[in-house]
C-alpha cells in the first residue's frame, strides 16, 4: 500500500514539475526585459493580465540600435525637420553625446502632460552608435 501510494506521489510530482517548466519563459539571449504595452488600455502589461497565443508581452531590445524620443515644443516648430543632424546626451553620462538624426516629426503638437497649456511635437531620433553598457 505504501509503495502505491509513493508511485502516486511520484507521478503528480512530474505532472506538477512538468506543468511549472511549461508556465515558465526562458530567454534566448542576456539582456534587459522590456514589458510590452498592452494593446487597448494604454499601459503596460501587469501580473494578471490575461495573455493569448501570438501576444508580445514582454522582449529583449536590440540595444545596438536605439531611438530616441523628445518633445520638440511648439516655439521651435519649423527649426528642426527629417535628416537633420542631432547629438542626445544621457542624464547619466553628461560627459558623453551621441550622434544622430531626426527621421520623424509628429505633424501634430499634443500636450505632453494633462491640463498643461504647452504643447509639444513629438521628435524621433534614430542614434548612429550606441554604447549597450552605458545605455540599458
Amino acid at each position: 500500500m505504501a509503495r502505491i501510494e509513493l508511485e502516486q506521489a511520484r507521478r503528480a510530482l512530474a505532472v506538477a514539475e512538468s506543468a511549472i517548466s511549461s508556465l515558465t519563459a526562458t530567454a534566448p539571449r542576456a539582456g534587459v526585459l522590456q514589458i510590452a504595452e498592452h494593446p487597448w488600455e494604454g499601459r503596460r502589461f501587469q501580473v494578471g493580465d490575461t495573455a493569448w497565443v501570438g501576444l508580445t508581452v514582454a522582449r529583449i531590445p536590440d540595444l545596438s540600435e536605439l531611438e530616441v524620443e523628445a518633445p520638440l515644443f511648439d516655439v521651435d516648430d519649423g527649426v528642426v525637420a527629417v535628416g537633420m543632424p542631432a547629438e542626445c546626451t544621457l542624464d547619466t553620462v553628461p560627459e558623453r553625446s551621441f550622434p544622430g538624426r531626426v527621421v520623424a516629426v509628429s505633424a501634430v503638437a499634443q500636450e505632453p502632460a494633462r491640463a498643461s497649456q504647452r504643447r509639444a511635437f513629438r521628435v524621433r531620433i534614430a542614434l548612429d552608435r550606441t554604447d549597450p553598457e552605458v545605455m540599458r
